[in-house]
Formats: C-alpha cells, sequence, structure tokens
C-alpha cells in the first residue's frame, strides 16, 4: 500500500518550511559557539569518529563567523613576530627559455633552491621574499614581489611545470597547454617535497587574509597564487570527500566514454556492440586488479571495469592533494582552519576571485579626479573582457586577480600637443595607476588596453 500524502494549503506547506528554515538557522547560530572547542590537535574533523555529522554542519554557520574562525586558528601572516624575511635572485631569460619543464632554472625550482636551508621558515609579512631580477636594476618595493607571485602562477599551469596537468573540453590531458584551462595534479609526479613547497605558498596566501570576512585590510590586500585548479582538488584540501561527479565535472569528456562503456552505447554504435565487437576494443583490467592487464573486457564484465576505472580515477590525485595540504599545515594552515572553509572559499583565499567583478572593483579602488572622467573611466572597465581586467589589475598591483586595493589618479589637465598620444601610466609597488584626460569612453578605453597589453616587464623595464 503506498503511503499517502495529506492535502494540505499552501500556507500550510509554507509555515513548514518556515519552521525548519528557522530551526536551522538557531542551530547553525548554537553550533558557531561549539566550533572553538573542534580546534583541537592536529587530526582532521572528519577522521574523527562520529564526526562526519559535525563536518556537515559546519556550512550551517554563518560564513563569517566560520572564515573569522578559520582566520584566527591560522593567525595572520601580516603580524607574526617571529617571521624571517629572505631575498631571492631570479632569473627570468633561464625560466622562460626551452627545455625547462621541470628542472631546476624554473622559477619554482629557484624559489626553492633558496629556501632549501631554511626548513622550518614560514612565509609571512607584507613580503614573503625579496625579489631581484637577474639583470635589472630595479628594487623590490613590493611590486616585484607580487609580480614574481604571478609569474609563479602562469608557470605552474604551463608546460614549463609537471606538478599539473591540464583538463582541456575535448577530454583528457592536454600536452597543448592554453590559458584558460582546468589544472589537475599530475597523477605521475611523485616529487612530494615540490608539491609541499607549493602547500607553503597557498598556505602563506590563506594567512594573508585579515581574519575578518573582507579580507581587504586598509592600505594592503590578500597575496593570490592565480591557478585554475578542478573544484575536486580544493574539496578534498578542505576534508570534503571526492566523488565520480566531482571527477566527471572536472573532465566531463572523459566520463562519458566511461558511460558509454557501461551503457554499451556508443556514437558510432547507438544500438551497441556484439561481445565479439566489444572485446575487439582491446579494453584490460590492467591497473584496477593485480593481474588485470591479462583479463579482457567483455560485455558481461564491463558494468564491474566501469566501477573499478571509475574508483581508481577519483582518487587517482589522492596524495599529490595530500602533499599539498600537508605543506599548508607545515605553512601554518591547520587542518581544523581548512575544514571550516568550504572548497569555493579557500580557493578565493589561495587564488583569487576568478571572475573580475565590476562591483568588487569599485568596492576595493580610490578613484580620484573629476566626476565625468570617474564615469568614462569605470564605462571603460566595464567594456573590457576579464583577461583585459585582469591585465589592468596586474598593471597596477602586480597581481592579476581580486582581491586587490587599487589607487587611480585622474588627471585634470589636457596637453593639445598635435599628434600627442598620452597613455596611463603605473606605480605598481604603490597600486596606483595614472590616467591622463581623454575625451570619451572609447579613447580612454583604447588608451589602458593599449597600455595593459603593451607595457614593459619589471626584467626589461
Amino acid at each position: 500500500m503506498n503511503p499517502q500524502i495529506p492535502t494540505c494549503s499552501i500556507d500550510f506547506w509554507l509555515n513548514h518550511v518556515l519552521f525548519i528554515s528557522q530551526a536551522l538557522l538557531r542551530f547553525g547560530e548554537l553550533f558557531q559557539h561549539l566550533l572553538p572547542l573542534l580546534a583541537i590537535g592536529d587530526t582532521v574533523l572528519a577522521e574523527l569518529p562520529g564526526m562526519n555529522f559535525v563536518v556537515d554542519c559546519v556550512p550551517l554557520v554563518q560564513r563569517q563567523h566560520r572564515l573569522k574562525l578559520a582566520g584566527t586558528i591560522s593567525g595572520s601572516a601580516r603580524s607574526r613576530s617571529d617571521r624571517e624575511s629572505w631575498s631571492v635572485q631570479l632569473d627570468l631569460e633561464r625560466a622562460l627559455g626551452p627545455g625547462v619543464s621541470g628542472g631546476q632554472h624554473t622559477l619554482f625550482e629557484q624559489l626553492r633552491s633558496s629556501m632549501s636551508n631554511k626548513p622550518k621558515l614560514r612565509l609571512g609579512g607584507d613580503k614573503w621574499w625579496e625579489v631581484r631580477y637577474a639583470n635589472s636594476p630595479g628594487i623590490d618595493a613590493g611590486g616585484l614581489f607580487r609580480d614574481s607571485i604571478s609569474r609563479l602562477a602562469e608557470e605552474l599551469c604551463s608546460p614549463r611545470q609537471n606538478l599539473f596537468v591540464a583538463i582541456v573540453e575535448s577530454g583528457g590531458e592536454s600536452a597543448d597547454r592554453q590559458a584558460g584551462e582546468t589544472w589537475a595534479p599530475n597523477p605521475e609526479c611523485t616529487d612530494w617535497p615540490r608539491f609541499e613547497f607549493l602547500g607553503h605558498i597557498m598556505a602563506a596566501c590563506v594567512r594573508s587574509w585579515s581574519a575578518e570576512e573582507g579580507g581587504v585590510s586598509g592600505s594592503s590586500s590578500p597575496e593570490a597564487l592565480a591557478v585554475t585548479l578542478a573544484g575536486l582538488v580544493w574539496r578534498r584540501l578542505v576534508g570534503r570527500p571526492v566523488t565520480w561527479g566531482d571527477y566527471a565535472a572536472m573532465d566531463p569528456a572523459k566520463a562519458a566514454r566511461y558511460e558509454e562503456v557501461e551503457r554499451n552505447q556508443f556514437a558510432v554504435a547507438p544500438e551497441g556492440l556484439s561481445a565479439e565487437q566489444f572485446e575487439d576494443m582491446g579494453l584490460t583490467f590492467e591497473g584496477l586488479q593485480p593481474g588485470g592487464e591479462y583479463r579482457p573486457v567483455t560485455l558481461e564484465n564491463r558494468v564491474e571495469f566501469v566501477r573499478l576505472s571509475r574508483l581508481s580515477l577519483v582518487h587517482s590525485m589522492d596524495r599529490q592533494i595530500d602533499a599539498l595540504r600537508t605543506g599548508m599545515v607545515e605553512g601554518g594552515v591547520p587542518v581544523q582552519a581548512l575544514g571550516l572553509m568550504t572548497p569555493e572559499e579557500l580557493e578565493i583565499r589561495v587564488a583569487g576571485a576568478p571572475l573580475i567583478d565590476l562591483d568588487t572593483m569599485k568596492r576595493d579602488t580610490t578613484v580620484s579626479g573629476s566626476t565625468g572622467q570617474q564615469e568614462i573611466f569605470w564605462e571603460s572597465v566595464q567594456g573590457m573582457s576579464m583577461s583585459q581586467r585582469s591585465l589592468l589589475l596586474r598593471f597596477a598591483t602586480g597581481r592579476s586577480r581580486l582581491p586587490a586595493r587599487v589607487r587611480v589618479e585622474l588627471e585634470s589637465t589636457v596637453n593639445s600637443e598635435p599628434g600627442y598620444r598620452p597613455l596611463p601610466t603605473a606605480a605598481t609597488c604603490g597600486f596606483t595607476i595614472r590616467v591622463p584626460t581623454y575625451p570619451d569612453t572609447v579613447s580612454m578605453r583604447e588608451a589602458l588596453v593599449f597600455a595593459v597589453e603593451n607595457c614593459g616587464t619589471f626584467e626589461k623595464g
């Protein structure tokens, strides 16, 4: 006998939902007072007996309370009295040269080798390291340091490093890695100290945020290592379980291929393959079970093959991600602090906001100048693409993602010399852009885009 759902008025169901919502809100308020008691020891919350329920309840707590507690547990990188600064000379010419993939001349390896004699160093302060570019007279007042972080992020998501592989829409890992792709830890890379060192840098990004919600404090703003990592990386880092759905979201094309095998329904054979045709595909259980290379995939065992394959893929990067987390914990972000954040919140605190929202830019930007020129400036930024806005931030601050505190000085004088084409300039160490007067939005946007796409680099002037 099927249970019957009672017929009730819409007001009844609305009141019922409201009651449940209020109960959850009250529970969240109570739970947030218990959270500090859980921030004890070195064990991941999810690994404690009976703590799965507690981890599941964390999102019920108001965001600002969770993040404030996470910041308190980690400690502010800017307020540490025992921090130590260190200097490094980076050779960009060698780092950008041919044949340096994962080699000793990459920026990453140059940084790591310069830190090799300081195994317990915890990155902190307004500058985690002081940069001097080889063959450049530049003095690091903050701009070179931030530029080095941006360059490091670009290198990590490029063929010059082998810590990560690119996942492309056409499916699978790509040797032809391009900007804008999603990246995941390379299952073939087992150099754990390199992953752990990267975890130290990621931890410093997290700790550069203030304990308060906004993250932008005074004239400074958090650092960001602008890497575009798959969502499952952030999920495992905060202690959330990773499922096949997370992997499929990262690589839908590969997920679709396994679904075809499971259903025996292919684009080239919508009616399915015969047993003989299936075996002709040449699939085996290699890597999925002992002696699997000698066990062919057949029409009868294909479901088992897909199940084992999915399980293997979901956990194929566990050790790499765990090495990143080990580095983050050693770098000053305990597992309890990681567990208080959602995957999306951790991503923003490490890598910055992937989308450069105009309202957020306006909130964190101080603009001086006439009202008319201010309107033209914001209309110019609104008409820019996301990549152009990123270059604008890089031009002004050395950072390519939000949050970033920017100061824009709009000049009020006009030079009427024939053929004179004024261009914006930047003082990166001071987070400042100086923009000449332009008659309209199109002129200012063209000048800004030209400046940010063609500006000289630090090492060349």
